[in-house]
């Protein structure tokens, strides 16, 4: 998915389950909110979230989402994300 610097969904893949991307603005708004002027975390070029949450974010806990703000001319002006169905997260699953 490809979100606005506000963290609105943009554009999204045509291919997978729409729901799993579409559900990453809530990360990211809060990223934007909470993070963005915190100076011990801050979003800066370069720059990786990880995100599990299913309450917040994801559908299912094994639902691994990675968003990255991305910047031009040193002002944030996109977010790009990926998320990832992972069968086995560390549970109970040898």
């Amino acid at each position: 998915g490809i979100f606005t610097a506000a963290g609105d969904l943009s554009m999204i893949a045509p291919h997978g389950v729409g729901g799993f991307a579409a559900a990453v603005f809530y990360p990211i708004k809060f990223i934007n909110k909470y993070w963005t002027d915190e100076p011990t975390v801050g979003v800066r070029d370069g720059d990786g979230f990880i995100h599990n949450d299913a309450r917040y974010g994801g559908i299912h806990n094994t639902d691994q989402s990675m968003m990255m703000p991305v910047f031009w001319d040193g002002q944030l002006v996109c977010w790009v994300s990926a998320t990832i169905h992972e069968g086995e997260n560390g549970a109970t699953e040898p």
